[in-house]
């Protein structure tokens, strides 16, 4: 997300990389939960785009409740934050790192 560029947003939120000073907006990312039933915006974290979606969704982690369905895209497909989740009880459901083999040896 883009917002208007002024000192304190460039303070918090730096600019894209490759940009000049003054030849741009400060971006930040947003991740989001949301409601699979529903499709509502339940809660939602942000950070600098410089940061990885991973420590983004364990701040969301205390949001999502003992046996629900995480559903998440292969960016999630990590050990930590699988067991995070798994020790909540909470099922998960992601693809296949493009980096991880599944158990015939191919990607996913």
């Amino acid at each position: 997300m883009s917002m208007p560029d002024t000192k304190q947003n460039r303070k918090k939120w730096p600019y894209a990389g490759g940009q000049k000073p003054g030849c741009g907006y400060p971006v930040a990312q947003i991740l989001g939960l949301f409601c699979l039933s529903t499709g509502r915006l339940v809660r939602f974290a942000t950070s600098s785009w410089k940061c990885h979606e991973i420590p983004l969704a364990q701040q969301l982690l205390k949001w999502i409740h003992t046996y629900e369905i995480l559903l998440a895209d292969r960016g999630f497909c990590g050990w930590v934050l699988i067991t995070l989740f798994l020790r909540k009880k909470v099922l998960v459901v992601l693809r296949l790192h493009q980096a991880r083999k599944d158990k015939s040896g191919l990607s996913v």
